[in-house]
């Protein structure tokens, strides 16, 4: 389908996509590395690149930031779902790094990948020169890192697992602001 309503590079992206996550991801670094999220989010990353590709035929800074953003985005968005769930993935014997390296090391880790998100989510607004997506994305990428920080210094115990599971799940709404934002600064501002 993709071969015949859109383009080879579409297709090729897409197909790397596909085995990246179903077979490399899903099949040989979940299992096998704590190290497993980092380079299981690249496959996940690439809708935007493969949005573009469909449309324009070819690649463009801007789509491969959007790639960047969702790549570095992803171990800070799921090891504090990682932290919270780290006995399940025990018992389950899937290496996360809670697991393998322990709270302390994943919270830091945690912390220095929501720091990268929040400084390449800027930089769209320096692409595009939108200030609304820039101011935004500043903000939204601030209160992130912030929620790492207070992550990384609660102590061990129920409450910081439920705080685990909180930015998990406002990491899922500040992925999902920083692209509407992009849209709504394409339609006010051109």
């Amino acid at each position: 389908m993709l071969a015949w309503g859109t383009n080879p590079l579409t297709l090729i992206l897409t197909l790397a996509g596909t085995v990246g996550y179903g077979v490399v991801y899903t099949l040989y670094l979940k299992p096998s590395t704590p190290w497993n999220i980092v380079w299981g989010g690249l496959a996940g990353a690439l809708p935007p690149l493969i949005g573009w590709t469909a449309i324009t035929g070819s690649i463009a800074a801007l789509p491969v930031v959007l790639v960047l953003l969702v790549f570095v985005w992803t171990p800070a968005h799921f090891w504090p779902l990682a932290i919270n769930c780290r006995r399940d993935y025990a018992k389950a014997c899937i290496p996360m790094l809670p697991c393998t390296h322990g709270i302390d090391r994943t919270r830091k880790e945690v912390l220095n990948y929501a720091i990268l998100t929040w400084i390449v989510s800027m930089i769209p607004a320096f692409l595009t020169g939108d200030w609304i997506y820039g101011g935004i994305a500043w903000l939204s990428g601030a209160w992130f890192v912030g929620m790492a920080l207070r992550l990384k210094a609660l102590p061990e115990g129920q409450e910081m697992d439920q705080y685990a599971r909180s930015m998990f799940a406002y990491s899922i709404s500040y992925l999902f602001l920083l692209y509407t934002a992009l849209i709504l600064g394409k339609l006010l501002l051109g």
